[in-house]
């Protein structure tokens, strides 16, 4: 199935009033949510490797950063739940 309108768009339509889109700082928003609040959680981290979109930074500092969104990322998905990283 090829999509050409937005993807907050077509989450929209195929599951009303049933997803949300949240934009922010992922560390700051996932600290503000409940615990096992999800059954599924799929997230498109940043790769640090320099693309246009993202700031690139030691291997070190991303990956203690990346732990932690790790960290909440399986703490607000519930136990009979997946991540899909």
């Amino acid at each position: 199935m090829k999509i050409k309108e937005p993807i907050s768009e077509f989450v929209e339509y195929m599951f009303p009033n049933t997803s949300d889109i949240i934009l922010g700082d992922t560390l700051n928003q996932l600290e503000k949510m409940e615990s096992g609040k999800f059954d599924l959680t799929i997230t498109s981290p940043p790769y640090n490797v320099g693309k246009e979109y993202e700031t690139k930074t030691s291997i070190e500092k991303y990956l203690g950063y990346q732990e932690k969104i790790i960290k909440e990322l399986v703490r607000v998905t519930s136990n009979k739940g997946s991540i899909c990283w």
